[in-house]
């Protein structure tokens, strides 16, 4: 699967959470080829107040290219007392 996006572009590279539509799937094909998409991918970042913008153009780029692969964005902001959460779901 083709990873790259914007200046920083790598062959591979290692996601949040990845769900597999069967269970022990992964992206290598018979050839140890990474061509397997995934049937989701989740994207988590901690102590921030908003979604981080190159996880959201990443996984753009991403399920336009597996359209059956759904994107989720999530920030977990923690201050003080407070919790929130927020997301962008994305394919």
């Amino acid at each position: 699967m083709d990873s790259e996006n914007g200046d920083n572009k790598k062959n591979q590279v290692c996601k949040d959470v990845v769900i597999w539509p069967e269970p022990r799937m992964t992206c290598w094909d018979e050839n140890q080829e990474p061509t397997v998409p995934p049937m989701s991918i989740i994207e988590w970042k901690f102590d921030r107040a908003s979604i981080y913008n190159g996880d959201v153009e990443w996984l753009e780029t991403f399920t336009e290219q597996y359209p059956n692969c759904v994107g989720y964005a999530v920030s977990a902001n923690q201050s003080k007392s407070r919790f929130s959460t927020s997301q962008s779901i994305l394919g």
